[in-house]
């Protein structure tokens, strides 16, 4: 099935598997290009189409998160101004 897409520099932003010719604007440019091209892929040197290698704060997010304190769990605090240390003094 024919595959038509349009770059945005060198990013399929746009693909149709139906000829847009007259359906847009004139000044949209579709190419055709092989039916696995998806959007999101990038035009290499080479004329292929590739998906981008994810940024490195995309890698790190997919990490998975650190283990989240038990829900029972105290969190650390100093002791309380108002919280006596010494026990009162006897009267």
């Amino acid at each position: 099935m024919p595959n038509w897409i349009r770059l945005d520099d060198t990013q399929v932003v746009e693909s149709t598997d139906t000829d847009p010719k007259g359906r847009f604007h004139p000044d949209l440019k579709w190419v055709k290009a092989a039916a696995h091209v998806q959007m999101g892929m990038v035009k290499q040197a080479d004329g292929s189409f590739a998906f981008p290698a994810p940024a490195p704060e995309q890698i790190d997010a997919a990490a998975p998160p650190a283990a989240a304190p038990a829900a029972d769990a105290q969190p650390a605090t100093e002791p309380s101004a108002q919280a006596p240390t010494e026990p009162p003094p006897a009267a």
